[in-house]
């Protein structure tokens, strides 16, 4: 006996029809746009293995960089002030923009501080505090280049950085011992007015400082 054919309800064939139908097009899409594709997929894995090199180099480069500076300390905290600036020295000219690059600057501000060099040392600063994001630093930086100006006597600029060194950083250690600089300067440059003004700010200010009994001693020294 001959076998019957099951019926295909129009709900099925429908279904079937439209699945034969996105299937062809996906096909002829892929077939027509094949270059394309293949444009995009080496695209795909090129950027992927950019990505993956430069994710290597630039670990490895910070890798060699922080060595380098490790050294560079350990020699600075032996007061070997010549091999810690050559050491620095090539931390910044090779590795300048990690991490490592940009806080090497701030020794070497030191270094050259020290040194007498107060012309490259202000340049280090200014160029830390340019690129470096470390607060714990940066008050030292401003305060080296306010150094530098009144170690060349230039009281005027010297004042003006160790009051901003309050003004940027108000809670840092070094803010009421900026301020008596600052009162300094103005004391040498005759401004005693102005002098008697840091002085109260100190005062006011930074009560618990040791900066504080500091700044009443000077207070009685100046003349009304």
């Amino acid at each position: 006996m001959a076998r019957r054919r099951r019926k295909i309800t129009v709900k099925k064939q429908l279904k079937r029809d439209r699945f034969v139908e996105a299937g062809t097009r996906t096909f002829s899409y892929f077939r027509h746009h094949s270059a394309l594709i293949t444009y995009i997929t080496i695209g795909i894995v090129v950027i992927a293995g950019g990505f993956l090199y430069y994710s290597r180099v630039k670990s490895n480069k910070e890798d060699k960089a922080s060595k380098l500076f490790s050294r560079g300390i350990a020699l600075y905290s032996q007061n070997n002030i010549e091999s810690s600036i050559s050491v620095f020295s090539e931390v910044v000219s090779g590795f300048g923009r990690t991490p490592q690059g940009i806080k090497a600057r701030y020794y070497l501000g030191n270094l050259y501080y020290l040194t007498g060099k107060h012309e490259q040392a202000r340049e280090e600063f200014e160029r830390y505090l340019k690129y470096a994001k470390d607060d714990i630093l940066l008050p030292g930086a401003l305060m080296g280049i306010a150094d530098t100006y009144a170690e060349q006597r230039n009281f005027f600029l010297a004042q003006k950085k160790y009051e901003e060194v309050k003004k940027r950083f108000p809670k840092s250690a070094l803010a009421p011992k900026a301020l008596m600089s600052a009162a300094r300067c103005a004391s040498i440059l005759g401004n005693l007015t102005q002098a008697k003004e840091i002085y109260n700010k100190i005062i006011k200010t930074y009560k618990s400082s040791v900066y504080s009994k500091q700044a009443e001693i000077h207070l009685t020294s100046i003349h009304p």
